[in-house]
């Protein structure tokens, strides 16, 4: 029989033994918790990361894309530089003299999130151009040193889609009534002159290839009317309202605007494009808006006045409900479409495009458009 002193002893040293497994163990525990919450903390930020650089990719895109549609810049666009760019103090990794590179912000503007290569070359696909852009997001960090912590690199395909796929047959088309007896149609393409759903009283100045030029009570036309709010407008845009007003330069004109708004000023300069105007425009200073060559959609939702004989517009107008003027003594180079009934007692003239006489505003529609995107070019690439 042992002592109870060796007993003791024995029982004390592995109490000791197992005091160092347990330590053992529950160090390892530990190391094994903080390796993985370690790791689980990078997956969470790689995870954040790559959602960011989605993000900043995307918003790139839309930036794109509404850059295109804004700048008017149309299906016959050669290589360019869409963006002038530069340094910015949000993106610092774009140098001085990369002018052709772009900085998308978020939405609080306060981090730089994507670098937009704005170089692109079209490519004829059918009847439209495909662009191929690259954006190279970026996840920024201000505490490492050249502030990035991952980067990626996307493109996406956009194809130009014309706005006006089905253009009016005449120079004037009207849903509704027309009583316009002081107005010039003039078509030496075909020998319509005025379409409509309802009556028409003939303007006495109608011109006209073969025919009479006048064709009222359509049943077809008269019958877009049962949905006036996109009926007329689909048959003729490619688009729906919602689309082109958000992809439209929008104007703000609920006031009243004249020749000296600064937005119409820029419309006067610009190379085509589309507009939406809000509210009523008065033009009373022999003003251009659009040319032959670059001719612009301008949607109406109030009315138009166009005061002096040379007060022009080239291309074509489309009044969301009825046109009621007094006082139009200008142009209109290719085609007036009234989603209503059309009043006008002053003697404006609306010639249809006609290669012969120089005003090929018809044939031109076909590059005003808009950019989308192509479903399934979205790639990535790290």
């Amino acid at each position: 029989m042992k002592p109870l002193n060796a007993i003791q002893k024995q029982s004390g040293s592995v109490t000791l033994v197992m005091t160092a497994i347990i330590l053992f163990l529950l160090s390892m525990v530990s190391v094994f918790a903080a390796r993985i919450i370690t790791t689980d903390y990078r997956i969470n930020a790689n995870h954040y990361r790559a959602k960011q650089l989605f993000d900043a990719a995307q918003a790139g895109i839309d930036q794109a894309i509404s850059t295109l549609d804004r700048q008017a810049i149309n299906a016959n666009i050669g290589s360019t530089d869409i963006f002038s760019g530069g340094p910015h103090t949000l993106c610092p990794q774009i140098q001085a003299g990369q002018t052709e590179f772009y900085c998308a912000t978020d939405a609080s503007g306060t981090i730089g999130l994507a670098v937009l290569r704005a170089q692109y070359n079209p490519v004829l696909v059918g009847d439209t151009s495909q662009l191929t852009l690259t954006i190279n997001a970026f996840s920024p960090n201000a505490n490492i040193a050249g502030g990035i912590t991952a980067n990626k690199t996307f493109t996406q395909i956009v194809q130009f889609s014309p706005l006006i796929p089905n253009p009016p047959p005449g120079p004037l088309t009207v849903l509704g009534d027309i009583n316009a007896a002081g107005v010039r149609l003039t078509n030496t393409n075909t020998d319509i002159a005025a379409w409509s759903g309802g009556a028409a009283v003939a303007p006495p100045n109608t011109f006209v290839k073969t025919g009479t030029g006048i064709y009222p009570s359509d049943t077809n036309l008269a019958a877009l009317g049962i949905d006036p709010a996109q009926g007329m407008f689909d048959n003729f845009v490619g688009f729906n309202k919602a689309i082109v007003r958000r992809h439209a330069r929008t104007i703000n004109c609920t006031g009243g605007c004249t020749d000296t708004n600064a937005d119409i000023q820029k419309i006067a300069t610009s190379t085509g494009g589309t507009y939406w105007l809000a509210g009523d425009l008065v033009l009373n200073s022999n003003t251009v808006l659009g040319t032959s060559q670059n001719p612009i959609v301008l949607i109406m939702e109030g009315n138009l006045t166009l005061s002096k004989k040379n007060d022009t517009i080239n291309g074509l107008v489309y009044k969301i409900g009825d046109w009621i003027d007094t006082g139009s003594k200008g142009t209109i180079n290719g085609a007036l479409i009234v989603e209503g009934s059309f009043t006008e007692t002053g003697n404006m003239d609306v010639w249809y495009g006609d290669l012969l006489l120089g005003t090929p505003q018809i044939s031109n529609l076909n590059m005003v458009g808009m950019y989308t995107s192509v479903a399934g070019s979205w790639r990535d690439f790290f």
